[in-house]
């Protein structure tokens, strides 16, 4: 496990030293705030282990066929089933909601039924009944609906043009689970397993009241830190500001890639051959994170942004599968095998690669994103 802020955070933003006859744009210091002691905003979690598993099953069948003395083809189909990612203790737990206007959302908090005498802090039940979100156990101790019926297929083919030119073929789909992306996208990050408390003034901005400019700290200093909520969890969830839900989409589906490439192979000489061909790859359904629980409209100035979102008293990070890549190139190589004491080898490639998703971390264990992301760096 990694937790978002184990250790804590504080942000000095430079807000308090700012110009007061513009407290729109931030333009002072965030070391002088820090030497002022005026902190705006903090941050705060708990440090419980957690052990994320999963099965993998995959069958393959793969067979060549001659058809003719020239033509060779090659057929292939894959199956795969990667489990949906369990805490091991089901120490977990999942969001669906629908996001209406202002403070009008209606969610629902999924528990594995084995946890349902896991206890509620007085602020989180709370909380979640003001908030129209309702607790509901279920037997899926996976929390999201698994997809069994991944089937991939693989085609390839081989021409041979003349005894020195040779073409060849190929298309495969290759399927990716679902993985986690980033420090905390992660549903054992979820309360009431788990706290990730955050201290942010009210309202979190600046404002003018009655000619007088006023920006509220957070209520911390260096002196006082986290209080008892460094020492406690229960006093963490009590003193927590805002606490956030990790949500990831219950019907997601299956992330994968389509490879396909075209080649032609001349041979220049019995130890040198030029190769010239297109290589692709279309990726769908990457994971990616967006944050739904958003106003749509304006906030006055000075009021707290946070009452005016559908489920105000909470953060609220969605997961889905709409991500999409795509990369094509040309590319061309010149090889000569080694022979009489030489061997050399030249390539080129001009690609292009376009994507709608961003890689939240790059140790992602998910090969399909992997895949999209090494198209567009190479």
């Amino acid at each position: 496990m990694q937790p978002p802020s184990g250790l804590g955070t504080q942000n000095f933003s430079g807000t308090y030293t700012s110009n007061p006859a513009d407290f729109v744009n931030v333009s002072g210091s965030g070391v002088a705030d820090f030497l002022m002691d005026q902190m705006n905003s903090s941050s705060l979690s708990t440090v419980a282990p957690f052990t994320d598993l999963r099965w993998y099953y995959a069958g393959f069948l793969q067979d060549d066929w001659k058809l003719t003395p020239r033509f060779t083809l090659n057929l292939g189909i894959r199956w795969e089933y990667s489990q949906p990612i369990r805490e091991r203790n089901n120490q977990h737990a999942n969001f669906y909601g629908t996001y209406a206007g202002m403070n009008q959302g209606t969610g629902t908090l999924l528990i594995p039924s084995s946890q349902s005498g896991y206890p509620f802090s007085a602020e989180l039940t709370s909380a979640l009944a003001a908030d129209n979100i309702n607790v509901q156990y279920t037997i899926n101790n996976y929390l999201v609906n698994p997809k069994r019926y991944n089937f991939a297929p693989r085609v390839g083919f081989s021409y041979l043009v003349d005894p020195k030119t040779v073409l060849r073929g190929g298309f495969g789909m290759f399927y990716g689970g679902l993985e986690n992306i980033g420090l905390g996208l992660n549903l054992a990050y979820n309360a009431p397993f788990f706290v990730n408390a955050s201290f942010i003034p009210t309202p979190n901005q600046c404002y003018n009241l009655n000619g007088t400019v006023n920006c509220p700290t957070n209520g911390q200093t260096l002196e006082t830190g986290f209080g008892t909520a460094a020492t406690s969890n229960a006093a963490l969830a009590a003193a927590s500001g805002v606490s956030t839900i990790y949500a990831q989409d219950q019907n997601a589906k299956s992330s994968y890639n389509m490879a396909y490439n075209l080649s032609l192979q001349h041979s220049l000489s019995s130890t040198m051959s030029f190769t010239i061909g297109y290589q692709g790859n279309q990726s769908r359904h990457l994971r990616s994170s967006y944050n739904a629980n958003t106003y749509a409209g304006y906030v006055p100035a000075g009021a707290n942004g946070q009452l005016y979102q559908p489920f105000y008293d909470f953060s609220i990070v969605n997961v889905t599968s709409g991500g999409i890549a795509r990369y094509d190139s040309l590319q061309a190589k010149i090889e000569k095998r080694y022979a009489g004491g030489l061997y050399f080898l030249g390539s080129y490639t001009f690609a292009h690669c376009l994507d709608v998703t961003i890689g939240q971390s790059s140790s992602s264990r998910e090969i399909i994103r992997s895949r999209a992301e090494a198209s567009c760096s190479s």
